[in-house]
């Protein structure tokens, strides 16, 4: 029985370098094929531990060196693709049509267990699209060569290796296996499972890119039962949200000044405290000039709670004890500095005290008792908005997770702040 010995080509990108590393650490032995050795090996290297990785120069138009190098692989994956054409020879066909169906070939000759190709999104869709179709004929001539191959379909990917962003795995289909995860992942690993492979199908992934600073919120199912300005608290119901991207902190005094051109606090001394003095109205013109919006009331408590990462029901955001999550009345005499106490399940810091945070939505006592069940987006008209979470000049019942609070719109003061959320 032949070892475990993957072979890659395309792999000094940034999906090839993280499957190598996922590669080497399941013990697989991977050989990388390179056109430019020299320009790329050190890349190549640095992914895994020596005598697991081997890296190979050759050219993918040397029919003869890439049938050498089947003769010991049991796996092909092919990241290879272009996203313009060039007077060498690298055309939409030739790298996406024709050097497919090799693969697919060898990949039969060989009587490799696996053949994994990496394609694009929507390619059976854009018809008129040169790009689109090269991929889709690639494809084609896999699955008539070689039925049993894996054929991935991204988006365009980004990852933490970019610098300042990393990408999630949403609104996947076909057989993926619990691998496919959503949430905060640091490497591309959506091409493992377990000790085996998908075989045999065609697989949809739209990729998206989270901006630094904000956290992925899955969505999911939640029960509500806030309590209200009266200190009534509301009947429990079943609320379901769509997932979204919210700010892992409250909008800074330094990121308002940025946007705004102007300080708004009352005290601009601490630049990384939350920005505050700012009326509802205020926090709508700063969302909107950066493309993100205010939460709704119901994105707020499922967020706070810490959506569908929670595993208990907790009284703080993150935490039963407040003094681990929140600045309040009993620890200090002022506002403090974004993310200093501890977050909670879904990285969110400060969702208990330190501010108040303003919401979207109009506050009427009764919603719950009307409102959608699904996404719902608070009364179509009132004359106060929402503010949830409590701050560092209220006690620990203001500072409950199911604390409901009202403010006029055009209300500021130096313990109302807010942040952002951003729609995927």
């Amino acid at each position: 029985m032949k070892a475990k010995n993957c072979l890659i080509f395309g792999g000094s990108g940034q999906i090839g370098r993280n499957l190598i590393r996922k590669l080497t650490k399941n013990n697989y032995r991977v050989t990388v094929v390179t056109r430019n050795i020299h320009q790329k090996s050190y890349i190549i290297k640095t992914q895994a531990n020596a005598g697991y990785i081997d890296i190979v120069e050759a050219n993918i138009y040397d029919e003869k060196k890439i049938r050498e190098l089947f003769e010991n692989a049991t796996i092909c994956i092919n990241l290879i693709g272009i996203l313009y054409e060039k007077k060498n020879g690298n055309s939409f066909n030739n790298i996406h049509s024709i050097f497919p169906l090799l693969l697919a070939k060898l990949s039969k000759k060989y009587n490799l267990s696996h053949f994994i190709h990496l394609s694009a999104l929507g390619v059976n869709l854009a018809k008129d699209s040169k790009y689109a179709q090269s991929k889709l004929n690639g494809e084609v001539n896999i699955q008539k060569n070689f039925p049993l191959s894996t054929i991935l379909r991204p988006s365009v990917v980004y990852s933490i290796d970019d610098g300042k962003n990393y990408s999630i795995i949403i609104d996947a289909d076909g057989d993926i296996g619990a691998n496919v995860l959503p949430g905060k992942n640091n490497e591309v690993n959506w091409l493992l499972i377990d000790k085996d492979f998908i075989i045999g199908k065609i697989i949809n992934f739209r990729i998206i890119t989270i901006p630094q600073g904000m956290v992925y919120v899955d969505g999911g199912k939640f029960m509500r039962n806030s309590i209200s300005n009266s200190n009534k608290e509301e009947s429990s119901h079943a609320v379901e949200l769509g997932s979204f991207m919210m700010d892992e902190t409250e909008v800074t005094q330094r990121e308002y000044r940025q946007v705004m051109g102007k300080y708004a606090s009352d005290y601009a001394g601490c630049m990384e405290c939350p920005v505050e003095n700012v009326s509802w109205f205020d926090a709508m013109d700063y969302a909107q000039k950066i493309g993100k919006r205010l939460p709704t009331e119901a994105e707020w408590e499922y967020a706070a709670r810490g959506g569908a990462r929670n595993k208990s029901p907790l009284k703080f955001s993150g935490s039963n004890k407040i003094d681990e999550v929140a600045w309040f009345l009993s620890n200090t005499e002022s506002k403090q500095p974004v993310g200093r106490k501890k977050p909670n399940a879904l990285g969110l810091y400060d969702m208990s005290g330190n501010v108040w945070e303003w919401c979207a939505d109009w506050y009427h006592d009764e919603y719950f008792q009307v409102a959608n069940k699904i996404n719902p987006i608070g009364p179509d008209y009132g004359t106060e908005k929402v503010v949830r979470g409590g701050s560092w000049f209220s006690n620990d019942v203001f500072c409950d997770i199911s604390r409901r609070y009202k403010l006029k719109p055009d209300y500021r003061d130096t313990n109302f702040g807010f942040r952002c959320v951003k729609d995927i």
